[in-house]
């Protein structure tokens, strides 16, 4: 038997005796078994049916998995990606995801804007929800690539912050889901906003003959899209040197309406005011994407709004097709044919009454003239201030131009008018004369309309024009007789270098009184209708004739007059109608003046002004020139 021991204190060494030990029946962990296997059958269960959206919780529905996260912190990128990072792994992504057809294929439409959505009302209706410098492509880009890391998107489309529907969601969902192309308008534009802007350092990658046009709203594939991100080559270039290969399937007109018929780099631009019911139905109806390219823009005097201005007194064959682009061929011409050192615009550059915006058609008056880089100079006529700009702005709008030597008016002077200004123009550069003016030009402002004695007539020159003047005048002989004494042109042997003063031409747009007497006395041209002229006599011709150095002087506003006539020894010139918004006859062709200063030649070098001559171009096919004359010719004991 055995005899469990026990311990007790204070008590010497005993022996202790184990007590009996009872063992628990033996049990198997089953709910871990169960736990294992519900885990394996899930994961099986995922790698078989892997779940469509990526959630943070894959076995709860939305309503359940809500709440829950909602107890979660925020998730937060360690930091945020670069563009070249974030294209990268678009697409790499898309290059090794398993491409699966999508159950939900969506459209991205992407709005590329500098801020808020004017038209976002109007979006929001057509989407039925409520919507969302490096460079216009990296911004594109940038835009790609975030609507690429939806899987849904199949079909990607930019827009811009003025774009509206023109058709319901549902008819362009379906084309746009239904067709296997994408749409980029592109064309071949051979002026200098089209291939005037392409670079021999392009090459080898891309030929000239390959170079296009078009607006950045497009309209793409998925594969597009990504190739767009993913090309580097092609970005390169144009970035580097702009002054894609086609990958096919590439449709060569465009889903989104853009109207080119401005000739610009730019396509024409909507206003409020244009936002109708009426050029909805009309753009909705389009059928045909023309292209106008910039070879064929801009014009002159008289101008409206560009291609969408009509001709006036044409022939009824020519009516069809005549716009104010016609004006400026004919400038374009006229320029590439006489090579000017200046060209001078002598009012009514603009017809207010069918200018919508100044601004804007001031710069199609003179872009031919700034794209030539040629200088020139230009004073107001009676309707240039009658579209949404005063003279004042006009003048000053114009003298900011490039290439432009106008002024608004000399400094030091209050004078009436805007535009009230002289240009100086020097000998040959390699001659002693370099720094001395050969030949003064004098432009005027002739004002607009005025009340007289209750009655309205046209503008005049004032009296402080007219002091202004004579001043100038006066300055410009005197310095001229100093500069030459010290020169020394005494010097040479040939009488025609000895001191003169410098001869002059005046340029003004409304002819003066007096004009109306050359009917009488003689004119070389076409004196084809009245002088329509103030019925204030300022004394202009007065003042031109004391001042003694004004040869010629240069006048438009009457355009069926083209003729010169002579009074007192000053030749008073029409360059007849130039721009085909303005009036004329339709069996007489528009025309232009030119007026050629000839310098003379002395013993080795050249010397001021010998003759001054005028002639006319017409626009035809041969640009034939008619009416040559002389106006002043030195005479050769002037200075004597």
């Amino acid at each position: 038997m055995l005899i469990a021991e026990a311990w007790l204190p204070d008590s010497s060494d005993r022996n202790i005796m184990p007590t009996p030990r009872h063992r628990a029946p033996s049990r198997r962990p089953h709910w871990i078994i169960s736990l294992l296997l519900f885990v394996c059958i899930a994961v099986i269960a995922l790698y078989v049916y892997p779940p469509q959206r990526y959630s943070a919780c894959y076995f709860l529905s939305s309503k359940v998995c809500g709440p829950f996260t909602e107890w979660l912190p925020p998730v937060r990128r360690a930091r945020f990606y670069t563009d070249d990072e974030l294209f990268a792994r678009v697409v790499i992504s898309d290059i090794l995801s398993v491409h699966v057809e999508s159950k939900n294929p969506k459209i991205a439409f992407m709005f590329l804007t500098p801020g808020s959505l004017p038209f976002e009302k109007l979006w929001e209706r057509f989407f039925l929800v409520a919507w969302g410098k490096i460079s216009m492509v990296d911004a594109e880009k940038r835009l790609l690539a975030n609507a690429l890391q939806d899987k849904d998107n199949q079909h990607f489309v930019l827009l811009s912050e003025s774009c509206v529907p023109l058709h319901n969601f549902d008819y362009v969902y379906n084309y746009l889901l239904g067709t296997n192309v994408s749409f980029v308008d592109c064309f071949e534009d051979p002026g200098p906003h089209g291939t005037g802007r392409y670079s021999e350092h392009m090459l080898p990658v891309i030929e000239k003959e390959d170079f296009r046009k078009g607006a950045q709203w497009f309209s793409v594939k998925r594969q597009h899209a990504v190739l767009i991100l993913a090309d580097n080559v092609y970005y390169t270039k144009f970035k580097l040197y702009c002054r894609m290969v086609d990958p096919t399937g590439i449709a060569n007109w465009s889903v989104t309406h853009v109207d080119w018929s401005e000739g610009k780099w730019h396509p024409k631009a909507y206003r409020a005011r244009d936002v109708t019911f009426e050029i909805f139905k009309s753009i909705s109806s389009i059928d045909e994407s023309i292209h106008v390219t910039s070879d064929s823009k801009v014009a002159d005097m008289h101008y409206g709004n560009g291609l969408v201005t009509r001709c006036r007194d044409v022939l009824p064959s020519e009516s069809s097709r005549c716009t104010d682009v016609n004006s400026t061929v004919f400038l374009k011409r006229m320029i590439e044919a006489e090579r000017p050192d200046l060209i001078a615009f002598t009012g009514d550059n603009i017809f207010g009454a069918s200018a919508t915006d100044a601004a804007e058609s001031l710069f199609k008056v003179f872009r031919p003239a700034m794209e030539s880089r040629i200088p020139w100079a230009a004073i107001l006529g009676n309707h240039d201030q009658e579209s949404t700009m005063p003279r004042v702005e006009l003048m000053s709008f114009i003298s900011l131009m490039d290439y432009s030597v106008a002024q608004v008016n000399p400094s030091g002077f209050l004078v009436d008018g805007y535009g009230n200004y002289d240009i100086k123009v020097h000998g040959a550069w390699d001659s002693g004369l370099a720094n001395t003016s050969v030949l003064n030009l004098y432009f005027l402002d002739s004002g607009d309309r005025a009340m007289v004695g209750g009655r309205r007539t046209y503008g005049w020159i004032k009296d402080s024009q007219l002091t202004w003047l004579r001043a100038v005048s006066e300055d410009l002989q005197v310095g001229d007789l100093v500069i030459t004494v010290a020169l020394e042109f005494p010097t040479y042997t040939n009488n025609h270098n000895l001191p003169y003063p410098a001869p002059s031409l005046s340029f003004f747009h409304i002819p003066i009184p007096e004009v109306r007497e050359l009917w009488f006395k003689g004119f070389v041209g076409q004196f084809q209708e009245a002088i329509a002229c103030s019925s204030v006599n300022s004394g202009v011709l007065q003042t031109l004739v004391s001042m003694g150095d004004v040869k010629a002087v240069f006048i438009g506003h009457d355009h069926l007059n083209d003729f010169c006539g002579n009074l007192d020894g000053i030749w008073f010139c029409y360059g007849g109608g130039f721009g085909y918004h303005g009036y004329g006859k339709p069996s007489w062709r528009r025309r232009a003046r030119v007026v050629l200063a000839q310098l003379g030649k002395g013993k080795g070098t050249w010397m001021g002004v010998e003759v001054i001559k005028t002639w006319k171009r017409l626009d035809d096919d041969k640009l034939t020139k008619i009416d040559e004359q002389v106006l002043w010719r030195r005479d050769p004991w002037e200075g004597q």
